[in-house]
């Protein structure tokens, strides 16, 4: 018998637009082996929906935080 929890740690990621991206690094889109640990990170969008974002190396979650940290021009 699985719970809800094994199918949902299971289940792929999706982008925003609800595309399956497991495997697939947020930052630089590399392919990577899902049964191992990678780096996650997390986001909400301006409704307030929590996303999960998972990179393939602490390089690319770096450069992801730096990004998003970052003010855009003019601000």
């Amino acid at each position: 018998m699985t719970s809800d929890r094994d199918t949902a740690a299971d289940a792929p990621s999706a982008d925003q637009s609800g595309t399956e991206n497991a495997g697939r690094c947020e930052w630089c889109g590399e392919e990577f082996d899902t049964q191992q640990w990678h780096y996650p990170g997390t986001e909400r969008t301006a409704e307030g929906e929590l996303l999960l974002r998972v990179f393939c190396s602490q390089h690319c979650r770096a450069h992801w935080e730096y990004r998003d940290s970052t003010p855009a021009a003019g601000e």
